[in-house]
């Protein structure tokens, strides 16, 4: 949760700040997918977080490879493919992390909703922007950062809002009280 934090916080403050971040999250995502096939398969009943992880790489990679590739007297229309690249990372990452909480959490399902549609909503602004749908005015360019990084703290927020709530709504075991044994 915290790397997943520190990845999406920082690709809002800058992409290419965030690359460090991103490969630290893959490395404990895949070490976490690992980890749980030794143990009893936590997403029985449910779809594995795997093609998630997948789909979150190869965007990525798409992401960093053609924002990386862009000179600096490029087109507007360039930055079309880093920014649905984006996109489709930052939503992808946020459906791998609603998907691998553990079942508890995962019954908090609205909270998760919430989670994976701002961090969505704060990934399409930049596209929003390249395609006309939000207007370049000189106030928005200030809205526009601020936007995105809000709804990338809230849909942090809200994944550990749901760990949480979880916590609390999940029944203690009652502990069996030790008795003393009575010796012949």
């Amino acid at each position: 949760m915290p790397l997943y934090g520190l990845s999406i916080v920082a690709h809002t403050l800058s992409p290419l700040f965030s690359i460090p971040a991103w490969a630290i999250f893959v490395y404990y995502a895949y070490r976490a997918l690992e980890a749980s096939r030794t143990a009893e398969d936590p997403w029985r009943g449910h779809g594995s977080p795997r093609p998630y992880l997948l789909v979150c790489i190869a965007s990525l990679t798409v992401h960093f490879v053609t924002f990386l590739s862009l000179g600096e007297g490029s087109l507007p229309a360039a930055f079309v493919t880093p920014s649905l690249a984006g996109l489709v990372v930052l939503t992808t990452a946020a459906v791998f992390v609603a998907t691998s909480a553990p079942p508890q959490v995962r019954d908090v399902r609205s909270w998760m909703v919430i989670g994976v549609v701002s961090i969505a909503g704060s990934a399409a602004v930049v596209p929003a922007f390249l395609f006309g749908l939000l207007p370049p005015a000189d106030p928005s360019a200030t809205i526009a950062p601020l936007a995105q990084i809000s709804l990338a703290v809230a849909s942090l927020g809200s994944f550990l809002v749901a760990g949480r709530t979880a916590r609390r709504r999940v029944p203690l075991v009652a502990r069996k009280a030790a008795v003393p044994r009575r010796g012949p």
